[in-house]
Parts: C-alpha cells; structure tokens; sequence
C-alpha cells in the first residue's frame, strides 16, 4: 500500500467515523471540498497537500495526526469529557454564526463534534480541551486566546 493509500483509507475511516458521505463533506465544507476530489484522496488516487490536509482535519474536527493516524482520532472520538470542558452554547453559537464569518467554522466544527458523537439533542455541547486547541490551531491563536474569544462572545460556559 503505498503512502497515498494509507493516508486515503484513514480519511476514509475517519469521515465514516463522523457518519459522513462524501457528499456531506462536500455540503459541510460549502463546496471548499467537492465529494470526487474527497474519494480520490481516500482512494490514493491523488496526493493530499499539507494545506489541505489541515482545512480537511479541521472540518472533521480533528487534528491532522488525528487523521493521519484513525486509531488515535476514533479512542479521541470517544474518549469522555474530561474535567477541563467546556460547553458551547450552539443557539448563541448559530446565531453570531449567521451574521458573522469569523463564527462559521467554530459553527462547523461543533456541528461535526455532534455528528461524531451522535449527540443531535441539545442546545448545548460539552467540548474537550484538545477540541479548543484544534480551534486555535485553525485560527493561528492559542488555547487561551481561543477559549477567551468564546467567553467574550457568550459561546462558551465554563464547567
């Protein structure tokens, strides 16, 4: 199996994972990810860039070496909210997402946390600290500064 393949059958496993298609991945990424450029990375057939690779991680809520390694990313996928939570308001969190670009994609990424969980029944979402950092790391800012953004914008609650 060469590197193409292996890395193409963990996107594979990790948007399955999610309970994605690929046409969801195409919905979800507003066209930035088209489904047959999606199943040729997963097929080997083309070579992901880094760039890419980051925006991809980032829509599935993970961190690319979660990607690159679908054991690591399915154990965090699942693993229980630690005591370092926090909870993401998802009503105040659509609405600034609705008015404000900057606000898509942590709109995006709570939506995918919930798809990865399975967890469709609240207005509230508890997120790890390591999904703050990925949010931080998509955003070039640390944990801190991210996790302030979202207490000044009344996303987040602290636990």
């Amino acid at each position: 199996m060469s590197d193409a393949q292996g890395i193409g059958a963990n996107l594979r496993r990790v948007r399955r994972d999610l309970g994605w298609s690929l046409a969801d991945v195409e919905r979800n990424s507003e066209g930035s990810f088209t489904a047959v450029v999606v199943g040729s990375y997963e097929r080997g057939d083309r070579n992901i860039t880094a760039v890419r690779m980051l925006e991809l991680a980032g829509l599935y809520g993970l961190t690319p070496a979660q990607v690159l390694d679908a054991a690591a990313s399915a154990t965090t996928a699942i693993a229980p909210v630690g005591e370092d939570a926090v909870t993401l308001d998802l009503e105040r969190l659509r609405l600034l997402a609705a008015g404000e670009e900057a606000w898509r994609d942590v709109d995006r990424f709570a939506s995918s946390v919930i798809a990865r969980r399975g967890d469709f029944n609240g207005a509230w979402l508890s997120v790890r600290e390591e999904d703050i950092q990925t949010l931080a790391a998509a955003r070039s800012s640390s944990s801190a500064q991210m996790l302030a953004e979202l207490v000044d914008a009344g996303i987040v609650r602290l636990d």
